[in-house]
């Protein structure tokens, strides 16, 4: 997983600006050693190989390698669309494309044999309400006319309303990362409906009326294809390797929302995920919640693919041969709103004086000025006295060596945050032949969840972008 580096860490050249900070470390690393006695021999917590050999072992026993993506639950991101929200996304999808229309015969007539011609009127609308036999169903309410024929003459004209519940079904869409949610026609029924025409009414010949409730079933059935209405794509982020997919969609009938739930090729412990019921606040169109762990793991990922560097030279910067290295502790939630809690460990690994220090850095999550995205910012980093070792134990006496490594920490800091904050900006959503503009409302922290409140307005997207 990590590859050892091409140098040795005792024959490595000391430049010329190094030398009186070695000189002071000679002198910390000469009162080190007699701290712990003669007769124990030397500490081998300064032993540069020592320390080497420690850190490749964390590194290699981190689980950093990406796994296939979990068919099923429990989810670690989800994204909640509430009634209203999902009306607002598809009304230019299912207003094209109304699966209400068609011909069906209507009895016998005084006249002779009768057919019915049904037509959608008005623009529907999806209601969420729990559906006998359906779990995953929404429903489809369409207002519609009927044209009543005999032999070809028109007799009279009525209207109506039907209650279509259409099955939610998912496709995937591996080599462009992307999950559509379907409305499948070819599994709706009429869950609930009322027609009146021609002195008919459906609520007093519930024989007739049922009849043409199973024609009508048939001609949805047959007719209408299934309808793309929105799309959920994965991160873009690192090299690309790190998906997400939406693996199921819950139609919560009493919340009257859906809820999506998500999983990643991370590797993820168990005991993650979140709760598909947890409340959205009133207000809200679009929450995206994340788990907390999924920072600490996507972090790990991006110090594998080299966004987060982990190696350092005494100038603070990225250097793949460079005598410093950081490797990540903890990143978790940090008992307040909008704060995560960063411990990481800070390597000296080469030229004489070795160890570790333990280092902690508060993380804020926070609405950007303009409320277009989360920005991600971390505090001053901090030693965590006692559990270091080596050069680590010098330094809680010696206050320059942590102020010397300054440099190093703002340039780890930057590429974390950064990270970070593409990590939690998540919006893609995608509605064909529009374009989603979103805003920010907030973000809560909890131990539970990084919750991202979102609104949003869509538009026709131009001809030929």
């Amino acid at each position: 997983m990590f590859r050892p580096l091409a140098f040795s860490p005792h024959n490595r050249p000391l430049s010329v600006s190094s030398a009186p900070r070695l000189a002071r470390l000679g002198g910390l690393a000469l009162g080190l050693m007699a701290s712990v006695g003669g007769c124990r021999g030397e500490d081998v917590s300064i032993d540069c190989e020592n320390q080497t050999m420690a850190f490749l072992r964390e590194v290699d026993g981190e689980d950093r390698q990406l796994r296939d993506i979990p068919e099923s639950g429990p989810f670690p991101v989800t994204m909640t669309i509430t009634e209203d929200s999902l009306n607002r996304l598809v009304e230019g999808i299912i207003d094209d494309e109304v699966p209400f229309a068609g011909s069906v015969p209507f009895g016998v007539l005084p006249e002779g044999p009768g057919e019915a011609e049904f037509e959608a009127s008005g623009v529907p609308n999806v209601i969420i309400r729990e559906v006998v036999g359906c779990r995953r169903c929404v429903v489809l309410r369409v207002n519609f006319g009927v044209r009543l024929d005999q032999e070809g003459d028109p007799l009279s004209s009525g209207s109506g309303f039907a209650e279509i519940a259409v099955p939610l079904t998912l496709e995937a869409n591996e080599a462009e990362g992307t999950t559509t949610i379907l409305a499948n026609y070819a599994e709706a029924f009429i869950d609930d409906w009322y027609l009146s025409v021609y002195g008919f009414d459906s609520d007093k010949n519930e024989t007739l009326a049922g009849a043409l409730k199973i024609l009508m079933t048939e001609q949805i059935q047959q007719n209408f294809e299934p309808l793309a209405l929105f799309s959920i794509g994965s991160w873009s982020i690192g090299e690309g390797n790190v998906k997400l997919a939406t693996r199921r969609v819950f139609v919560q009938s009493e919340q009257k929302r859906l809820v999506l739930g998500m999983s990643t090729n991370l590797p993820l412990p168990d005991s993650g995920g979140l709760d598909v019921e947890a409340p959205l606040p009133e207000g809200v169109a679009i929450g995206v919640s994340m788990d907390p762990v999924l920072l600490d793991t996507m972090a790990r990922r991006m110090m594998e693919e080299g966004e987060i560097p982990t190696r350092y030279d005494e100038d603070g910067e990225a250097d793949a041969e460079g005598i410093y290295a950081v490797s990540i502790n903890t990143i978790q939630y940090g008992g307040a709103r909008s704060k995560l809690d960063t411990e990481f460990r800070v390597w000296r690994t080469a030229e004489g004086y070795c160890g570790f220090a333990n280092v902690s850095m508060p993380v804020t999550v926070a609405l950007s000025d303009n409320m277009k995205r989360i920005d991600v910012t971390a505090g001053s980093a901090t030693l965590i006295p006692g559990m270091n070792e080596g050069i680590g134990v010098a330094a809680e006496e010696e206050a320059s060596l942590v102020d010397e490594n300054q440099d190093l920490v703002a340039t780890f800091r930057e590429a974390l945050t950064e990270q970070l904050a593409e990590t939690l900006n998540f919006e893609e959503l995608d509605v064909e032949g529009s374009r989603i503009i979103f805003t920010t409302q907030d973000v809560v922290v909890d131990e539970a969840a990084i919750n991202t409140h979102l609104d949003f307005e869509i538009f026709a997207r131009p001809e030929g972008e």
